[in-house]
């Protein structure tokens, strides 16, 4: 087992959720749900190091999994490396919940850098006949969720997630 998988299953432990059997897929699987009054919510799990303060994301990110990722709750955990635990890492307490909304600016340049491309990558927009293309692993600063999402309380994580989640289920309609 890896650690990012590690933390992330201390990550369903701590938030109080149902993690998705792990298969390998073409399609984009959540890594969790949370039920809230008899719904299920799909969330995307990931954490960051407090030193490099980046969010890893994923290999080959293309249209479609910008689309995927936007039905879902996201949950980002910060760490950091421990010699004290037998996991090697520990969380420092800032979690932060993300959705759509919040994190439009990154899904934003990330679709403009798909679409127009970079000095490494040709867009799609370029490519007449292109089907497919996508980012390697783009990550998600710090300042994104600092700026743009909601801190979760640390004392209360799975009340703290839940009570948010509802706050921006609300405001939507």
């Amino acid at each position: 087992m890896v650690q990012d998988d590690t933390r992330e299953e201390e990550q369903v432990r701590i938030f109080g959720l149902k993690a998705w059997p792990k298969k390998r897929s073409n399609t984009y699987i959540p890594d969790a749900t949370i039920q809230i009054n008899n719904e299920d919510y799909e969330i995307e799990l990931k954490t960051y190091n407090v030193e490099r303060g980046l969010v890893s994301t994923a290999r080959n990110v293309t249209l479609n999994k910008i689309d995927s990722w936007k039905k879902v709750y996201w949950v980002f955990s910060e760490y950091e490396k421990s010699t004290k635990t037998s996991d090697g890492f520990r969380f420092t307490g800032n979690h932060y919940l993300g959705d759509k909304n919040m994190l439009k600016p990154w899904f934003d340049r990330q679709r403009e850098k798909l679409l127009e491309g970079t000095k490494t990558y040709g867009g799609l927009r370029h490519w007449r006949q292109a089907k497919k293309g996508g980012l390697n692993d783009p990550s998600i600063p710090r300042s994104i969720l600092t700026e743009h999402c909601i801190k979760l309380d640390s004392r209360d994580l799975q009340g703290s997630l839940i009570r948010n989640i509802e706050h921006v289920r609300k405001n939507k309609n």
